[in-house]
């Protein structure tokens, strides 16, 4: 591990098809709600992997951060190795990251993968510890519902829809981008739900009925899909 402007970065082996291995250079980043992120122009083999969808990753200065989700083959942390590993895939945005000649990074290792390790962070020396919890293999949980949603309001107890992937569940279903979500099956979003709720249930079992209460344009409306696996 090294450090640049006081940030930790690691270098790790991705596998996205075939046999090739790509050594890339990461962000340890223990403030982004995800797993992997690969900068898929950063290096001519970050190619995208054959299945991805389209969507949106959150905010950012220069607005909504567009990219896709795929399968990669392998990832490779340390001795740790994990296999079709769930990867979201954005282009390098030298508004926010700088100009893309001095490029530092190929991605950013966030929670979801970070969350399965004790890590000790050597800054003198510039190491890092890592010790994996038990099941720190098991299967990753990724939306199954196609829809994308932000927590707004004063006290972050709010959440509209930012985006419905196209063809997904939620989309058949006739889900809307600025719909607000006022409930989820018994749950009302008000005094029930937190963000990491939500996209909890959006992660749940294939097949499970998700029943939507939305607001949209001042209307009360009723929707339900089922979800399904979507890579």
């Amino acid at each position: 591990v090294y450090y640049s402007e006081g940030k930790p970065y690691i270098n790790t082996v991705v596998n996205i098809h075939g046999n090739d291995t790509i050594n890339t250079r990461l962000l340890i980043d223990t403030g982004a709600a995800l797993g992997l992120l690969l900068h898929n122009d950063t290096h001519p083999s970050l190619t995208l992997p054959e299945k991805t969808i389209k969507g949106s990753l959150g905010k950012g200065l220069s607005g909504d951060i567009v990219g896709y989700l795929g399968r990669i083959n392998s990832f490779k942390l340390g001795k740790y190795k994990f296999e079709r590993l769930v990867t979201y895939y954005q282009e390098y945005d030298k508004f926010l990251f700088g100009d893309s000649s001095m490029i530092k990074r190929n991605g950013i290792i966030g929670t979801y993968l970070l969350d399965r390790f004790s890590l000790v962070f050597d800054q003198t020396r510039s190491n890092l510890y890592i010790k994996a919890y038990k099941n720190y293999n098991k299967k990753f949980k990724y939306d199954k519902s196609g829809i994308v949603v932000f927590a707004t309001g004063k006290n972050l107890n709010e959440f509209v829809i930012n985006d419905v992937i196209e063809g997904s569940p939620a989309y058949i279903a006739g889900v809307k981008p600025g719909d607000k979500i006022l409930k989820i099956g018994w749950f009302f979003t008000s005094s029930s739900l937190t963000l990491e709720k939500i996209n909890s249930i959006f992660a749940g079992k294939t097949g499970k009925k998700i029943k939507l209460k939305v607001l949209r344009n001042g209307e009360k409306i009723k929707l339900e899909f089922i979800l399904k696996e979507l890579l």
